[in-house]
């Protein structure tokens, strides 16, 4: 009898063994699941695995070359094309072009982005800034203090100011106010030519130039060049990760 009770003993504590590993095979097998969240999506997830769909003039956009997208709270997308600026609502798309929309000046759209509030704030090739509040326009432009109608980037800031990146002729900001203030190699850029604008989760400004990045934060302006490590070469655009 002592026997038999000592190799059930050991049976259990076997099957509890198993069972300990078991588990832990399965909480190091599925640890999203195990702190219950979904698992991520493998990493290595081909391109073939996901539903793809092209957009061109065919599908109703005007012109196949696509300069900017941009979405909204709304889930709204928008389109920058050479033919005008575009909204999709995942079934057709409405274009706005200088013959239904008087607020926007140039066809030609260079830049979209949503601003905090929802607003679309669209950058043109010749016609200054353009931005979309409801169902409302304003147009910016050198006769309200931009350096130049030729933009290549705009957006609004948190703090509510738009700025305007310009094909070469620096930044134009513009206050809360409406105010414009001026920003080129005379006073901070390496560089008239800027290509695009970036708001930092900070709140500061990064501006990509054909001579080097610059940074404002606050009434601090910082230049980032060769002699900071980066290529002998213009920034074009900026991402921020995690």
């Amino acid at each position: 009898m002592q026997g038999a009770s000592l190799a059930r003993q050991r049976r259990t504590r076997t099957g509890a063994a198993w069972l300990c590993l078991l588990l832990a095979g399965a909480c190091a097998a599925f640890p999203a699941f195990a702190q219950g969240r979904p698992p991520a999506a493998p990493a290595d997830k081909p391109l073939a695995a996901y539903f793809r769909e092209t957009w061109t003039t065919r599908q109703g956009l005007p012109h196949n070359q696509v300069n900017a997208i941009a979405q909204t709270p709304d889930g709204y997308l928008w389109f920058g094309t050479w033919e005008g600026l575009v909204r999709y609502n995942g079934l057709e798309f409405h274009v706005f072009d200088r013959r239904n929309t008087p607020g926007l000046k140039d066809n030609g759209i260079r830049s979209v982005h949503a601003a905090p509030d929802g607003a679309i704030v669209v950058g043109t090739s010749r016609g200054g800034v353009s931005v979309k509040r409801g169902d409302a326009w304003r147009n910016w432009s050198m006769a309200d203090g931009l350096a130049q109608d030729e933009i290549m980037d705009a957006l609004y800031d948190h703090a509510g100011r738009l700025w305007v990146a310009t094909e070469n002729s620096g930044v134009s900001v513009v206050q809360a106010t409406g105010k414009v203030v001026d920003y080129d190699v005379r006073n901070g850029l390496p560089s008239n030519v800027v290509y695009s604008l970036f708001e930092d989760r900070d709140g500061s400004m990064w501006v990509a130039t054909a001579a080097g990045v610059v940074h404002f934060a606050g009434s601090r302006i910082d230049r980032f060049g060769v002699e900071s490590g980066l290529p002998d070469a213009p920034a074009f655009h900026f991402l921020q990760d995690a």
